[in-house]
């Protein structure tokens, strides 16, 4: 670089310093400007120095290395992009360019792609799988480069277009084609000469192939007929898949199959995963795909509460013939909603139906058809079955229930809207009560069988909210009794009053 003096008239030596960096700046600026003249200036830092090289501009198209995919038909290389005679193999490696060519010049060390090793801004590695990029030939001179397809800082990886090819590169050869291709299915590549790059300033593992890339793809519901499965990428080509299950899904003999075809042993919750193997040693596990397996859940009983299970199907539950309530058990929250019918519900659960014997009509209230809980009414008293079925596309399960449809109902309550307190009436006959002792409330229906033992007539009564909180408890003696509720804030309750055998609930409506 040749030497530049200059000279500055000025008696204000601040200014004179301001004037001398501007100018300095100027002439660098200049100088650069004309070392680069024609092209484009590419810059980086590394540990507090400043590189910088030049690409230039040319439109040499050239299918030198075309007639290799044709003459090598055994090949998994692919063309990603026609012909374009604009950019090389180090433009689009190493300055992420497609508008220039980025050439070795003299081989001198501040020559590109040289440059970036030779100043520490990208280091060698000796793992693939911690690899950024590839240089073909000697590093001194290298002959080509190329991107690994990774989750890589670097914006060439293609990963996200091309994840069924993770761990193989992308490249440009010379003025042709922009190819995909494994790391020896390449004109460049000569056995030995190859040598492995990432930036110094990311950790190796960065450059790791992300099970992330990936997910499971497939039906939600396993039945013994077979489920297949798939990945998002579709069809590996640079790695294969090993599949994994739970105990209730038998795999195939080759659980490397792809697609991988899997059948029922059981039934219940379970998962598929998925590990992917790759070429350069590397393992990447895909996200666990949770399904149903088999058919729903077994029914255990049916309620006339949501808090507690049913007697059992050796009893008769009294119900009242109109307005009346039942839970399949087991029961939560989540079942007040009514049952997809393309996904299975947590208890792999398509679709809900009740039905009645033909003693008396059940009308069933519209808004919670297909749920796995129903009210309704009766057309008239009597003694009748009604009747849970739970089905998905594997099987259906079942509970049928014995009731007598009482023309009064079990409890009267009142007034409802109440605002300080309700009188609660308690109808029917003891003969009535069925014994009630199991399920999430067995502890408070035991208690209340326990103490009632020798007391006809006496109740133990339970206000609840609508999340399930108990917020109100007493017990009273009478087949009619009071319950205060002016403490209660305003909103929908269920009032249960148990005679330690049968669990009787109303809703009642809180207005102040």
């Amino acid at each position: 670089m040749a030497t530049i003096l200059l000279r500055f008239p000025c008696g204000n030596r601040a200014l004179c310093a301001l004037i001398f960096l501007c100018s300095l700046m100027l002439a660098h600026s200049s100088l650069y400007a004309q070392a680069c003249s024609g092209g484009k200036q590419f810059t980086f830092t590394r540990n507090g120095t400043t590189y910088t090289y030049c690409g230039y501009y040319s439109n040499s198209p050239g299918d030198t290395y075309g007639a290799w995919l044709s003459s090598h038909p055994g090949t998994q290389a692919f063309v990603d992009a026609a012909t374009d005679g604009h950019y090389n193999c180090h433009a689009f490696a190493f300055a992420n360019d497609k508008t220039v060519w980025v050439t070795t010049g003299t081989g001198a060390a501040t020559d590109p792609p040289m440059i970036y090793y030779n100043s520490g801004y990208y280091v060698q590695v000796t793992n693939e799988k911690d690899a950024e990029l590839v240089i073909y030939g000697s590093p001194s001179y290298p002959s080509h480069s190329a991107v690994r397809i990774t989750n890589s800082s670097n914006p060439n990886s293609s990963i996200l277009k091309y994840p069924q090819c993770a761990g193989w590169y992308i490249s440009k050869w010379d003025g042709g084609q922009l190819v995909v291709h494994p790391l020896t299915d390449c004109p460049y590549y000569v056995a030995g000469l190859v040598t492995f790059y990432r930036k110094a300033a990311d950790a190796g593992a960065q450059n790791n192939i992300q099970g992330s890339n990936y997910s499971i793809t497939g039906p939600k519901l396993v039945c013994s007929t077979g489920a297949t499965f798939t990945l998002s990428c579709g069809q590996p080509e640079s790695f294969t898949v090993t599949w994994s299950a739970s105990s209730n899904i038998s795999l195939p003999a080759n659980p490397t199959a792809y697609p991988i075809t899997v059948t029922a042993n059981g039934s219940g919750a379970g998962w598929i995963k998925a590990t992917l193997n790759f070429t350069d040693g590397s393992h990447a596990d895909v996200a666990q795909y949770n399904v149903w397996v088999g058919p729903p859940e077994t029914i255990t009983s049916i309620s006339t509460s949501q808090w507690s299970a049913g007697p059992g199907t050796s009893t008769t539950i009294v119900v009242p013939q109109y307005n009346a309530y039942f839970y399949g058990w087991p029961f939560n929250s989540g079942d007040l909603i009514a049952a997809n019918p393309t996904i299975p519900n947590s208890r792999g659960v398509t679709n809900y139906t009740w039905s009645n014997s033909s003693e008396a009509t059940f009308t069933q209230n519209p808004a919670n058809i297909g749920a796995r809980y129903v009210n309704g009414s009766f057309s008239n008293p009597a003694y009748c079955v009604i009747t849970l079925r739970a089905g998905n596309a594997c099987g259906i399960v079942q509970y049928p229930q014995s009731i007598r449809v009482s023309a009064t109902g079990t409890l009267k309550v009142g007034p409802n809207p109440a605002t300080t307190e309700v009188t609660v009436t308690v109808l029917g006959t003891e003969n009535d009560a069925t014994s009630h002792t199991s399920g999430a409330n067995a502890k408070y229906a035991a208690a209340s069988s326990q103490a009632l033992s020798s007391s006809a007539n006496t109740y133990f009564i339970r206000i609840i909210d609508l999340a399930g909180a108990v917020r109100y408890t007493v017990r009273k003696q009478g087949k009619q009794f009071t319950i205060p509720v002016i403490n209660l804030p305003d909103g929908v309750y269920f009032l249960e009053v148990s005679d330690g055998r049968n669990v009787r609930t109303e809703k009642l409506l809180v207005q102040h």
